[in-house]
């Protein structure tokens, strides 16, 4: 008899669990410029400096670019999708492109769901 209760226990402790494995090792490298600046829009920025960073990025695919590390100067290359690594805006307007995402983290939590997520960031 005792046993039977002690599974019955047992059962009722299981909760789901779910797991989701995110990879932001590339992730600044593959934000559509024109869905951020959308999302931008929505949450009421000033149009003014949405069109800014429009105009700021939709030229960087126009033009070429080069890294320089300390006294050495890379060859030209094109960047056509992305936020500008290293830049201050950068982070920023990364996680305004995943709100979304975080979001529905969020409310899967407030449902009472465990949820594990690893972020990589490399």
């Amino acid at each position: 008899m005792a046993q039977s209760g002690k599974n019955s226990v047992e059962y009722s402790l299981i909760r789901i669990v779910f797991a989701c494995f995110v990879d932001f090792s590339k992730a600044f490298d593959t934000v559509n410029y024109w869905k951020l600046f959308n999302k931008l829009l929505d949450d009421n920025i000033n149009r003014s400096i949405v069109s800014l960073l429009a105009y700021w990025y939709s030229h960087q695919q126009t033009t070429t670019t080069c890294v320089l590390w300390k006294t050495t100067v890379s060859r030209a290359f094109r960047i056509g999708n992305g936020t500008r690594q290293g830049g201050v805006l950068s982070p920023y307007l990364f996680v305004r492109y995943i709100r979304e995402l975080i979001d529905g983290i969020v409310n899967i939590l407030q449902l009472g769901a465990m949820l594990v997520v690893y972020f990589i960031i490399s």
